[in-house]
């Protein structure tokens, strides 16, 4: 599921990019990916699911 919301905002992000924001979109879209790893690793790691 997580790989689907990142891919939706991702998509979405994409249809806002235009010549003058480019910059910030691919920043915005390197920030959506670390996020999504992160989470990836912590759901990985037990913590979401509530082990320590």
């Amino acid at each position: 599921m997580l790989q689907v919301k990142k891919q939706e905002a991702l998509a979405k992000l994409a249809l806002t990019r235009a010549a003058s924001n480019a910059t910030l979109v691919d920043a915005d879209a390197a920030e959506i990916a670390r996020i999504a790893a992160a989470l990836q690793t912590a759901t990985e790691g037990g913590i979401a699911g509530g082990r320590t």
